[in-house]
């Protein structure tokens, strides 16, 4: 590593590292190469869009962002980790006024978002809080704390109490496999640390510390007394994140207001995907959301609209390099094509949509070789234990490339391994047309509830715009004009 202010000069010299012999050697072995043409699945299909007048009038977006700031008061590199979750709320119909020649005027475009944010501090490096023993602690004890502080609505259920639901939905499923997270601070010989999974506080297996029902998250296991702690804090905005998707659902079921639910959809940034320790989460929030599908479909005879957008990552960068593959294929030797013309043809006609599969993805995104002679079982399905969506690629109608993950809301959705049809993507048409309408200017490939979010996500909170209460007046006031 350099010293501060100095230069790595490996850096300067890896294009030239990369034309050696040994690097050559490395890449002629290299077995998962860029197709020359275009697969053949890649083409993508039309689907059918929904009637304008049934889609949402609502979007809901969901998106965070995570720092850390050093504290002068306490000892060498002591830090608190800040984690902020925004949601926004987008009137389409006042969007669609708001656009003038398909730019919405910067005078009306304040006017189509209401806000909430959702400031987390925890503490971090070297920073011990009250009575705890060291910062691991003080970051366990915090982080439970603030979750069950933290509400969207006065008379929604915290975030902890979501938490605790899905911990519910878990069962004991790999809790025998946690290790007691007082083990590197406890005297007891190690015999004695046998973990076990509870809601809310309780004592460990020695009946000396106080254990946290979020300790099953398991994110404090990669907690360092001397060092960077940003995967900490990463995983811990992941998991306020996706908690505030489930949160804002469970409101609904607990208002029985399941009548309300076809006129917002909720919009993650992000795939709808839980990694790293507290990755068992992803396969609860999968049962709780098609649990509450369920509930939805009884009680008003609609299935939520819930998808994530990735805005970079393999699958977005498989689709640019798709697009783009038939133009490089076109161009003139001897003349320069106009890049605006390029960005607009690609190989993806607008409107079209690839499903994507575990075949799909195995076979042009992130390798694997599977012998067709072995039982495809005994391979899991990429994502299997992690994602509670699946993919599909999308270029919009204006020519924007987004990849979009619609949620698992009913059985059957997350075979991955069969071959993908539209009936496993949940109100794939209406998130189609949602997309179309929701394209961004701002930056390229781009949607207009994840700019907004964003932007919300990297100031401080406004803990007193609560996005459920406005969007129940607007949807009120739309169903009684009067």
């Amino acid at each position: 590593m350099p010293h501060e202010g100095e230069r790595a000069g490996v850096t300067t010299s890896l294009k030239r590292l990369l034309s050696s012999d040994e690097a050559q050697k490395l890449k002629a072995r290299l077995q998962n190469r860029a197709p020359s043409e275009p697969p053949a699945e890649a083409s993508g299909i039309i689907v059918e869009r929904p009637d304008p007048s049934k889609l949402p009038r609502f979007v809901i977006a969901i998106d965070g962002s995570q720092g850390a700031v050093q504290i002068e008061e306490g000892f060498p590199g002591a830090e608190v980790g800040v984690v902020t979750v925004a949601s926004v709320m987008i009137d389409l119909h006042k969007l669609r006024e708001a656009r003038v020649g398909g730019i919405p005027d910067p005078r009306k475009f304040r006017n189509l978002h209401e806000p909430h944010g959702i400031e987390v501090f925890l503490p971090s490096t070297n920073m011990v809080l009250d009575a705890c023993g060291d910062a691991r602690e003080s970051y366990r004890n915090e982080f439970f704390r603030v979750l069950g502080e933290k509400r969207l609505a006065e008379d929604g259920e915290s975030l902890l109490e979501t938490y605790e639901a899905l911990l519910v939905a878990r069962a004991d499923t790999g809790a025998d496999k946690l290790a007691c997270p007082l083990l590197e601070s406890c005297t007891e010989p190690k015999a004695g640390h046998k973990y076990h999974q509870a809601l809310g506080t309780y004592t460990c297996a020695c009946g000396k510390k106080v254990l946290f029902s979020t300790d099953a998250l398991r994110i404090h296991e990669s907690f360092m007394d001397a060092g960077s702690n940003q995967t900490v804090i990463t995983e811990s905005r992941s998991v306020v994140e996706h908690l505030v998707l489930v949160n804002y659902l469970r409101y609904f079921e607990k208002k029985k207001m399941w009548g309300s639910i076809e006129d917002v959809a909720f919009v993650m940034d992000g795939p709808l995907a839980v990694s790293g320790h507290p990755a068992w989460l992803a396969m609860s929030i999968k049962k709780e959301l098609q649990r509450l599908a369920e509930a939805s479909r009884k009680a008003a005879g609609v299935t939520p609209i819930i998808f994530g957008i990735e805005k970079t990552g393999m699958f977005q960068e498989h689709l640019k390099l798709l697009d783009q593959r038939v133009q490089k294929k076109t161009r003139s030797p001897d003349q320069r094509p106009d890049p605006r013309k390029l960005a607009q043809k690609g190989f993806l006609e607008p409107g079209r949509v690839i499903l994507v599969n575990d075949g799909y993805t195995k076979k042009h995104i992130i390798f694997k070789y599977e012998p067709p002679d072995v039982d495809p079982d005994l391979y899991k399905a990429y994502g299997a234990t992690s994602h509670y969506g699946r993919k599909v690629l999308y270029k919009t109608a204006s020519g924007a490339l987004i990849t979009a993950m619609p949620a698992f809301l009913k059985a059957g959705d997350d075979d991955m391994k069969a071959e993908a049809c539209l009936d496993q993507f949940n109100s794939l048409g209406a998130i189609l047309s949602l997309l179309d309408a929701l394209v961004s200017n701002a930056f390229r490939d781009a949607t207009i509830p994840l700019v907004v979010a964003h932007a919300e996500a990297s100031l401080p909170a406004r803990a007193n715009e609560s996005v459920l209460k406005r969007f129940f007046l607007e949807h009120q006031k739309a169903a009684d004009p009067s």
